[in-house]
């Protein structure tokens, strides 16, 4: 298929929106960057079906997320809800933060600056201390009380960033969309995080085309896994906060994005831990608890 052009509609009131064509152009990158990185085939294949579905849709998908209660899912027939939940995001915004994420273009600093009363410095701090970027993964931090690690971060403040937080979700997810409810177990995620640093380390996985100081593949770029576990998707990439760019930490803390078919994306830091009674094995941030129960040995 080749690649559709962008084309421009007009919404009610002379707003800008983004047509059929783009969101199926957007669909068929993503496709074509999980083929080059080495996914599935099948999840690859998924967003190919996805991108003909819209491109042959019969109605203005852009008209009908702008009418109140307005989903997707109905109108594209065979299309899972993971992937309308994404077209959704596209409409709504004009960006899809996952495909930015996958072809190293996504600034989460710039991301978190668009929120009120976050300059650039505070920005930066969010993002390295918590080693997020998203506002998914923020929304999380502050929900899971790790948001008061940030220096300067008060409790009145804390208290108007959830609230500026929640209302900008709340806007691009529409009604239709609806908080992550589960998750892969602990020990998935902690057998996948071991598979991805030993690839990494041997020099064997595809990688980003990131021009700034990480861990780099052997080809060049910041390395990473898509792998399926069950009815999982996963992605692996070293996180790229400045604060993990330490003498022998760079490969130390790994973000894993997983997705299965029926739920939005969601996100894990895993890092090696440093206190307690775990001291030098791999656990996962903010389910520590459960890693004690399920933790395959070190790499």
């Amino acid at each position: 298929m080749g690649r559709p052009q962008t084309v421009p509609n007009r919404r009610r009131g002379g707003q800008t929106s983004h047509g059929n064509l783009y969101v199926a152009s957007l669909l068929e990158q993503m496709a074509q960057t999980l083929t080059e990185q080495g996914a599935n085939v099948f999840h690859a294949n998924a967003y190919r079906r996805a991108a003909l579905t819209v491109a042959a849709a019969p109605c203005d998908l852009s008209e009908v997320t702008a009418e109140p209660g307005g989903a997707v899912l109905p109108v594209l027939g065979g299309v899972s809800p993971a992937i309308a939940g994404a077209i959704e995001e596209i409409l709504r915004t004009g960006r899809w933060v996952q495909l930015d994420r996958l072809r190293a273009s996504h600034d989460p600093v710039r991301l978190f600056q668009t929120l009120p009363g976050i300059a650039h410095a505070l920005a930066r701090r969010m993002q390295e201390t918590l080693t997020i970027d998203s506002l998914e993964a923020l929304e999380t931090a502050i929900l899971d009380g790790r948001i008061a690690r940030v220096k300067s971060l008060g409790l009145r403040r804390i208290a108007g960033l959830k609230d500026a937080v929640t209302a900008t979700l709340g806007r691009l997810r529409g009604p239709a969309r609806r908080p992550l409810q589960r998750e892969p177990a602990v020990g998935l995620l902690l057998d996948a995080d071991q598979e991805f640093r030993a690839k990494a380390a041997a020099g064997i996985l595809p990688a980003l085309g990131v021009p700034r100081p990480a861990p780099r593949a052997a080809g060049g770029g910041v390395p990473v896994l898509h792998t399926e576990r069950g009815e999982w998707h996963l992605t692996i990439l070293f996180a790229q906060a400045g604060n993990v760019r330490q003498p022998g930490r760079m490969r130390d803390w790994s973000v894993v994005y997983f997705q299965d078919d029926q739920q939005e994306e969601g996100q894990r830091t895993i890092t090696t831990e440093t206190w307690g009674d775990y001291v030098g094995r791999r656990g996962v941030r903010g389910r520590e608890r459960e890693c004690a129960a399920a933790r395959p040995p070190g790499f």
